[in-house]
């Protein structure tokens, strides 16, 4: 999903609606951050890992990171 594409979908929705996120294991979390990061698509991750990482080690030697906007929790 792209920013744009994600606009789009928020303008259907109500705009005091909280925007969650799945929690570790189970459950929900609320979303409290959203930054712009660099990330790496991880080489063959395995089913229960995320596809993209922020640390540059799990990238394939060749592979360049990409700009993308990461929904979390602030710290």
């Amino acid at each position: 999903m792209t920013v744009a594409e994600l606009m789009e979908a928020l303008t259907t929705m109500p705009p005091d609606a909280i925007v969650l996120q799945r929690g570790y294991e189970t459950g929900c979390d609320i979303v409290r951050d959203a930054q712009l990061k660099t990330v790496y698509k991880r080489s063959q991750p395995e089913h229960w890992n995320g596809e993209y990482e922020t640390d540059s080690y799990w990238a394939t030697s060749s592979q360049d990171g990409i700009e993308a906007v990461v929904l979390g929790e602030s710290n």
